[in-house]
């Protein structure tokens, strides 16, 4: 939500809640890297259409973000440190002596070069900054510098060969085309027995469909996007909101039912046009007499990421979009977890009922 900008994803902040109704949730966000820096995000979730389509989030900033210098692109140590503060440790790294070395002597350090305490990560994360950071200088990397561009394509090209192309078993998974392996772009759609039998069941003529990934679980940063079919479910126990707290209630529910699988480089549009693709392609070989999904998809579960929405208006024109309340409370906890806040700022969110 507030990754706008790449030159601002360093910086800490604070959040505040202006406006809540049944029509839309307002926050604003401010940097709190410098009491004078004017700079503020304005993030609007719309739960009804009012201007915009119900699910919209819309983020405005106003303001300069200027107070500081540029962050490096690519560091990984982006949500740690702010550039003067990771110089500052790097120093202290490189000057200390490798037995004396310790998280406390760490914040001393940065304290004494004038780094305000709230500025600073907890012990814990710079435990962890100092471990990745030796391990890198061992291996005789830069810290902070990004991994290589290119990837292996040889010996990951002669695997995918050796993979089946239709399993024996109904969960042996074997890979689909088109797929894509280069020394830029990772784009490997899979499934099984298992999982086409949901196409080959589901009989009806609107669909509803649910995309997520999970990146930076395989090597080089790459993930795993999977593709579900939405199906009604019966009641189900499960936690309901009951104003004053939280109860167990049963409640009817969806079911999200895997049907392809698809390991990518990153969440790129093209990559998710590639995923749908290949299941317009399943699905006219599973249910030749249905319409191809392009005409009957309603509806598409799925998270903030800007590619997914642009590859759904493209492929899925007369669908519409269903940005799901679990992510946007996620980040803002997140938010939350690196924030100050005042008697405005602590109130809790309730999801749309």
């Amino acid at each position: 939500m507030l990754r706008t900008r790449a030159e601002w994803q360093d910086y800490r902040t604070k959040i505040r809640l202006v406006w809540k109704n049944s029509t839309r949730v307002a926050l604003q966000v401010h940097c709190a890297e410098d009491a004078a820096c004017q700079f503020t995000w304005r993030c609007t979730y719309f739960l009804q259409s009012l201007g915009h389509a119900a699910g919209t989030l819309l983020v405005t900033s106003t303001g300069e973000h200027d107070h500081n210098s540029k962050p490096k692109v690519g560091s990984r140590q982006a949500r740690l440190w702010t550039p003067r503060q990771e110089e500052d440790a790097r120093k202290y790294m490189d000057a200390a002596e490798a037995g004396k070395r310790s998280v406390k002597q760490l914040r001393e350090h940065m304290l004494s070069k004038n780094h305000l305490a709230d500025s600073l990560s907890t012990l814990p994360q710079m435990s962890t900054w100092m471990r990745n950071f030796n391990c890198r200088k061992k291996q005789g990397k830069k810290v902070g510098q990004p991994a290589a561009a290119g990837r292996e394509v040889a010996p990951t090209q002669v695997a995918l060969d050796d993979w089946p192309r239709d399993g024996s078993a109904s969960e042996d998974l074997y890979v689909l085309e088109p797929r894509v392996v280069s020394s830029t772009e990772v784009f490997v759609p899979y499934t099984c027995k298992g999982m086409l039998s949901t196409l080959s069941r589901f009989v009806g003529g609107e669909v509803n469909l649910a995309v997520d990934a999970k990146m930076k679980v395989l090597n080089g940063g790459a993930g795993v996007a999977t593709l579900s079919l939405l199906v009604k479910d019966g009641l189900r126990s499960t936690d309901v909101n009951a104003g004053a707290g939280r109860v167990q209630g049963k409640a009817f529910t969806t079911r999200a039912m895997p049907f392809l699988q698809a390991t990518m480089h990153q969440e790129t549009t093209a990559n998710y046009l590639r995923l749908f693709a290949v299941a317009e392609t399943l699905r006219a070989q599973c249910c030749p007499s249905q319409l191809p999904l392009k005409q009957c998809v309603r509806q598409l579960h799925k998270d903030f990421a800007p590619a997914i929405e642009a590859a759904r208006r493209e492929a899925f024109p007369n669908s519409r979009p269903c940005d799901d309340w679990f992510h946007f409370k996620q980040k803002r906890r997140e938010l939350e977890s690196r924030c100050k806040f005042g008697d405005a700022g602590g109130q809790v969110l309730q999801g749309p009922r």
